[in-house]
């Protein structure tokens, strides 16, 4: 099972895959959670909800079934990311990092054994916190949208009437 992070949904709007011009990439969304394969949480709904625009709305129609509430066992898994992030990076950056949906959908992944998709990449500094990064220390898969979409064998097809 899969968890998105916030910029694979802003890179699907904003870019690659525009509700107006690529319905079928929101569809295929929508089946797969209904599938019970792919999921997001609610910081992540949370952080999308912060600008008024097409997608802050259907992130609020999907708020319930796609974007998961933690579970109650996810405790655990937020204690061991900071005492790994602390003496990895400096604390101003770990600050930063605990603020946002990253810290929270890596523990819930963590404690879940999802798959993290996001379109960050791992780069070898200690400049900026990566979720490919974190994901690595705790083994916990972490991969591109493009490399979900490829293992789920999605495919958007033109409508052969339209």
């Amino acid at each position: 099972m899969y968890l998105l992070d916030t910029n694979v949904f802003i890179s699907a709007y904003q870019f690659h895959y525009g509700f107006d011009f690529h319905p079928g990439f929101w569809e295929w969304l929508i089946q797969a959670k209904n599938d019970g394969r792919v999921f997001s949480i609610k910081k992540v709904h949370d952080e999308i909800s912060r600008h008024e625009d097409p997608l802050s709305e259907w992130a609020g129609y999907h708020k319930d079934t796609l974007f998961l509430a933690p579970p109650s066992d996810i405790e655990l898994s937020l204690k061991q990311i900071p005492d790994y992030l602390y003496e990895t990076y400096a604390s101003s950056d770990v600050r930063d990092f605990l603020g946002k949906a990253d810290y929270y959908l890596i523990a819930y992944a963590l404690s879940n054994q999802f798959t993290v998709v996001t379109h960050e990449v791992h780069k070898p500094t200690k400049a900026k916190i990566k979720i490919p990064k974190v994901c690595q220390n705790f083994k916990v898969e972490c991969i591109t949208p493009f490399e979900m979409l490829r293992q789920e064998n999605a495919r958007f097809v033109l409508d052969p009437v339209g």
